[in-house]
């Protein structure tokens, strides 16, 4: 008895010590590392849209660094048009608005979209976003053709340096 007694509180006591070990160095973000960095090539086949249906892709780099802005929450609000042409809203409906997240090289893929107009928001709408503008400042809205590829292609944007 005596020994099991020993034998747990040594038990306890290698736990306790080693939940209040240092955790292993990791680099700081944004730090280069040791590995050579892949080439910007797409990572993701872009697949032609379906009857009816649109495809919108690109590709987000950081507007400080020029750096790909990786494994970013990217949604699709739907933009409805106002009276005259420079007027309208936009609604982000966080269940059935399209949604991806970027590949490591900043790239994207909506496919299977339904045709219209929408405008892009980066990241989680309840604690950090960005809805994206135009060099106006005014909200950007892309149209996404029906039975067409919109490539927007390389898009900087002040998000996730």
């Amino acid at each position: 008895m005596k020994r099991i007694r020993l034998l747990i509180i040594f038990a306890l006591l290698g736990l306790a010590l080693a939940a209040c070990s240092p955790a292993p160095a990791q680099p700081p973000a944004g730090a280069a590392t040791a590995q050579p960095q892949a080439a910007a090539a797409p990572a993701t086949a872009v697949p032609p849209p379906q009857s009816g249906q649109a495809t919108f892709t690109g590709r987000l780099v950081s507007t400080s660094t020029g750096k790909p802005v990786a494994q970013t929450l990217v949604r699709l609000a739907n933009y409805y048009k106002g009276g005259s042409a420079d007027q309208g809203s936009y609604l982000l409906d966080e269940v059935n608005s399209p949604g991806t997240t970027t590949d490591d090289n900043g790239g994207f893929v909506f496919a299977g979209l339904k045709a219209g107009d929408y405008v892009m928001v980066l990241g989680d709408v309840h604690t950090n976003y960005l809805i994206v503008s135009d060099d106006n400042g005014k909200v950007k809205v892309w149209s996404a053709p029906s039975e067409q590829v919109l490539d927007i292609g390389k898009l900087a944007v002040n998000f996730g340096q």
